[in-house]
C-alpha cells in the first residue's frame, strides 16, 4: 500500500458539505497484558491504516437535527440515533454549541463487524468533518480527547497511519 493514499484529507469540499475517506485499519498483534480494574483488559497493539475507506459527507442543515443515511443497512439494523458518528456530530453540537445541524451520508465499504475500525474510523471522520465544515480547526490532539469519549479506537482513526 502507498501511503499517499493515506494522507488523502479531502475528497471534496464547499462552504455547507464535505466528503472525506474514513480509514480502515488491522491490528498487525494485539497482546493481552492484563485486566484493569474496570474489567477491561490491558492491550498492547500495533495498528495500521489501509487503503479500504468508507467516505463520509457531511451536510450542514438548518433545521439542527442530525441524520444519518448510509449506501446499506448494517447487519444489526441499527437505528440511525445509535451510530457512532451520529454520537459525534452530537458531541460536537454540545462541545461547541453549534446550532446547525448535519446530514451525514456513509458510502460503506468496510464490512461491519470484521475488526476493522469501520465504525469508530466513521467517527474520527465526522468528527473532521464538523470541525473543518464548522471552521472549528481543532488539532489531532483535542479531536482525539472528543473521540476517545466515544469509542477506544476512534483516536487511532483520528490520526491513522502506525
Amino acid at each position: 500500500m502507498n501511503n499517499t493514499n493515506l494522507e488523502i484529507n479531502e475528497i471534496s469540499n464547499t462552504q455547507n458539505k464535505i466528503s472525506l475517506p474514513a480509514f480502515a485499519k488491522i491490528n498487525l498483534t494485539l497482546d493481552v497484558c492484563g485486566v484493569l480494574p474496570n474489567g477491561y483488559h490491558s492491550l498492547q497493539m500495533v495498528m495500521q491504516s489501509i487503503d479500504i475507506f468508507d467516505t463520509i459527507t457531511v451536510s450542514k442543515n438548518d433545521t439542527g437535527k442530525i441524520t444519518v443515511s448510509m449506501n446499506r443497512p448494517l447487519p444489526d439494523n441499527l437505528p440511525p440515533e445509535k451510530n457512532i458518528a451520529h454520537k459525534a456530530a452530537m458531541k460536537m453540537k454540545e462541545k461547541y454549541s453549534l446550532s446547525e445541524g448535519f446530514d451525514i451520508y456513509i458510502e460503506k465499504n468496510i464490512p461491519a463487524a470484521a475488526g476493522l475500525a469501520g465504525g469508530s474510523t466513521d467517527c474520527a471522520t465526522t468528527l473532521k468533518a464538523i470541525s473543518n465544515l464548522c471552521n472549528l480547526n481543532l488539532s489531532n490532539e483535542e479531536l482525539c480527547e472528543i473521540g476517545v469519549t466515544i469509542g477506544a479506537d476512534v483516536p487511532f482513526c483520528v490520526v491513522g497511519g502506525t
